[in-house]
């Protein structure tokens, strides 16, 4: 206990959920598997750091990285053989990923990367649950939305190691590229959900993108007085609806 709080100063842990839920898994990892080959002074720090991801409280991998001496493959490795032994492993999904992020913009960001794994799985076949999709859908709807977001998180959140990251964010520009999807698929899709309110605003779209084969009621109507009259149809059940 006291190694524990030890290595809790050294990483500006001070919280004592986080401490005595770390003391907590060390004890129980023990108990699990007392011939795991990871350092003692390992086993803290990155219990350290499971336990405030479960208390939702702010962890610095980089001091983790630098008090261990560790890269990070080496230590997302470690630290994912000591959840499985833990048996605590958080599945992750979009709502999640959107919340521990803490992207700005986290509503829509969750909205529109929802529709796009959507999109993905269905394009591609894809049946499972793996949180893989998830992240990635996060990740790549965040670079479209222009939002900064810790990617080696998401990495963490994906459950994947960097070499498999890399592999599935290439299959994912691809399939972007191929199908031309931009945030514009899935704002069309929200505006086509929410009723007679957006129609205004597809009515308002330049020339090029109203069908030309409407026609008007009269045959000498131009299309500055058709969109007048569009329109005022338009606002008018709105506000009889």
């Amino acid at each position: 206990m006291d190694l524990v709080k030890d290595v809790s100063k050294k990483l500006d842990i001070d919280d004592k959920k986080v401490i005595d839920k770390a003391s907590e898994h060390l004890r129980l990892l023990q108990v699990k598997n007392s011939n795991l080959q990871i350092t003692e002074y390992a086993r803290i720090v990155i219990c350290l750091d499971i336990a405030a991801s479960h208390t939702d409280t702010a962890f610095n991998q980089g001091a983790a990285f630098q008090l261990l001496g560790y890269g990070k493959e080496k230590y997302r490795k470690e630290k994912n053989i000591i959840l499985r032994v833990l048996n605590v492993n958080q599945v992750h999904d979009i709502r999640t990923i959107c919340q521990s992020i803490k992207a700005i913009n986290s509503q829509e960001l969750e909205e529109n990367a929802t529709k796009m794994l959507k999109d993905f799985k269905v394009s591609k076949d894809v049946t499972d649950a793996h949180p893989q999709y998830d992240a990635m859908a996060v990740y790549q709807t965040s670079k479209m939305m222009k939002i900064k977001v810790n990617e080696e998180k998401l990495i963490d959140a994906s459950h994947l190691k960097r070499m498999q990251w890399t592999n599935l964010k290439n299959q994912w520009h691809r399939w972007l590229e191929e199908n031309k999807i931009t945030l514009k698929n899935f704002s069309r899709k929200r505006n086509a959900n929410n009723g007679s309110a957006n129609e205004v605003d597809t009515v308002e779209e330049t020339k090029e993108n109203i069908n030309p084969k409407v026609k008007c009621t009269e045959a000498s109507e131009s299309y500055e007085d058709w969109k007048k009259r569009i329109l005022a149809k338009a606002h008018a059940d709105l506000k009889n609806s």
